[in-house]
């Protein structure tokens, strides 16, 4: 997972048009960030990510990690998966990216 987030400092108001243009730049930063084909050596395939929810509730998460074990991150605007990609070897991955709307939202805990 990948967690991105705008500049400011604090958590600031932002006007509606202001806004409208954060969260196209939202959407565009979390599928840049994701992987992509072009990431994987020849051999690699990929499929459009499946709708299901993966069952994580194996994960032995640490303490600062449990934030993440949730279906949204407090401050979160924009989340977006990548592709399902598969080695020619069995291996699977896959990647996600979540924008956040300060960098004090990334920092926040429960």
């Amino acid at each position: 997972m990948a967690i991105a987030c705008t500049d400011s400092e604090d958590d600031e108001e932002m006007d509606s048009d202001t806004f409208a243009e954060f969260l196209v730049a939202a959407e565009s930063a979390a599928k840049a960030a994701n992987l992509s084909l072009s990431d994987f050596p020849t051999g690699w395939t990929s499929e459009a990510a499946s709708d299901e929810d993966e069952d994580d509730s194996d994960l032995d998460l640490s303490e600062d990690c449990q934030i993440l074990d949730s279906d949204t991150v407090p401050g979160e605007v924009f989340e977006a998966d990548s592709d399902d990609f598969t080695g020619p070897d069995g291996q699977s991955v896959s990647s996600s990216a979540t924008v956040l709307t300060s960098s004090s939202a990334a920092e926040k805990r429960d």
